[in-house]
């Protein structure tokens, strides 16, 4: 009799035990999920402030079955290429204003886009590079359009770098400006996890949902492994401080680079605007890069 109730008492305990660990994984579950939605949820239609130390000209790009592309362009002195310039997550296009600006005043013509779900541009989801890579490849056809035989240069902070360099197939620049870009999704989405315990678990369930909500998985999305294809000359540049794709992860980038290209960190940095941190920095370092690339002698 003794040893059948110690029986069902330890079975009860392994039951409780399980059923709260399956209780457990349930609400983690349940916080992952509402996590990645609020991951993927597209930033507010809102529209940037117009520069008001150039003139732009406002376009949108529409196409079947693809968000609407709101964009600013201006007009350089005929005698350098142009610059398609790239935001980053979170951000809009008015975040590259002050880089515009700077290639304006030495010649270099400016394209400005809101990526997909954010500023003025349509969409409703969030990307992480692989989506917003198609419509880098629309963006890039209209600036071939726009100013045809000329050199183009992109420039990308973070989620705009990376999609550049995952448009590799669709858009090859004369240049490359890639400022605080992440060497792989999971690694990036690790670093960003708010509990310190196990953060790659936790990056591997947040991913793990990308598949069925967004249709790729985060092996999609590992631009160390796609930048030894650009044959082109190529700036990397990451702030000495910035916790999510700071100097190490830029080595590991340059490295990967098998085209001619440079290294830059910017001192006191986090991941944030670059040329806002550090203006005089970062045109000491952008502007000689791209005029010798993009401008006649």
């Amino acid at each position: 009799m003794v040893m059948i109730r110690s029986r069902n008492m330890k079975t009860k305990s392994i039951a409780r035990t399980l059923a709260g660990f399956v209780l457990f994984f349930l609400g983690l579950a349940g916080i992952v999920y509402a996590a990645g939605t609020a991951a993927i949820r597209r930033t507010p239609y809102q529209e940037p402030a117009m520069p008001d130390d150039f003139p732009v000209e406002q376009v949108k790009l529409s196409a079947a079955g693809q968000p609407d592309l709101a964009g600013w362009v201006s007009q350089g002195s005929g005698k350098c290429g142009v610059a398609l310039l790239l935001h980053g997550r979170g951000s809009d296009k008015s975040h590259m204003s002050g880089r515009a600006k700077m290639l304006l005043d030495a010649g270099i013509s400016a394209v400005i886009f809101d990526l997909p779900a954010h500023g003025e541009s349509g969409g409703e989801v969030r990307g992480f590079g692989y989506d917003e890579a198609t419509a880098v490849a629309r963006m890039a056809a209209f600036v071939d359009e726009r100013f045809p035989g000329q050199k183009v240069a992109g420039v990308g902070a973070s989620l705009g770098a990376a999609a550049l360099v995952l448009a590799q197939d669709r858009f090859k620049a004369d240049a490359y400006v890639m400022e605080e870009m992440f060497t792989t999704l999971e690694e990036t989405t690790a670093e960003r996890m708010r509990l310190p315990l196990f953060r790659d678990w936790q990056a591997k369930l947040m991913l793990a949902q990308l598949p069925l909500r967004l249709g790729f998985s985060a092996d999609d999305v590992r631009p160390v492994e796609k930048v030894g294809s650009i044959d082109s000359p190529v700036l990397l540049m990451a702030g000495a401080e910035d916790p999510f794709a700071g100097p190490a992860y830029a080595k590991r980038l340059f490295e990967a680079v098998t085209a001619k290209k440079q290294l830059v960190i910017i001192k006191g940095a986090r991941h944030q605007n670059l040329f806002r941190h550090d203006p005089a920095a970062y045109k000491a370092a952008v502007l000689p890069f791209l005029s010798n690339l993009l401008c006649e002698p």
